[in-house]
């Protein structure tokens, strides 16, 4: 017996095109180079006379640069689906409304940006409303706080949103 699961909401922030492009030349250049370097400690381990105590050196070189590149792909791979998803909800998503039920402000420190942790209830036309948490950086919600209300939009289809 085959079960639907109803849709998970997920938070859809849109990027520009130019920065989507950037950051996925930048890491698509890294994930190259990375993909080099492994290559590179792997052939040089095979073209080394004679069997020598450092060859674990170089292989775990080439893990570590072979598993950065990999994640690098993932970056790549997650902008493409971020982008898809922004073109898709502004296609055929419905304008609704984001009740902020609570706003929890992470402490400053270091160097970091300081977040939001939004616990929302989204309502609109053509989907149930539903609540979701997450966490966003202050400076895309300035003065948020408990009741404001912030326009949305919700693929009804899937419930990706952007606020």
């Amino acid at each position: 017996m085959a079960t639907t699961r109803a849709p998970r909401p997920f938070l859809v922030q849109p990027r520009g095109a130019c920065f989507t492009v950037f950051v996925s030349l930048f890491a698509a250049v890294l994930a190259l180079g990375s993909g080099g370097a492994a290559v590179f400690c792997v052939v040089s381990v095979a073209t080394v006379d004679g069997a020598t105590p450092a060859v674990a050196i170089p292989v775990v070189e080439a893990l570590v640069a072979a598993a950065f590149a990999l994640a690098m792909v993932k970056v790549v791979l997650f902008l493409r689906d971020n982008r898809r998803a922004t073109a898709e909800l502004a296609a055929v998503g419905v304008d609704a409304e984001a009740l902020v039920l609570s706003a929890v402000f992470s402490p400053l420190g270091g160097e970091e940006r300081p977040d939001v942790r939004l616990h929302v209830r989204i309502s609109g036309p053509g989907f149930e409303p539903f609540e979701t948490d997450n966490t966003v950086e202050v400076h895309l919600y300035p003065g948020v706080a408990e009741g404001a209300v912030l326009p949305a939009r919700v693929n009804p289809a899937n419930l990706n949103f952007s606020m």
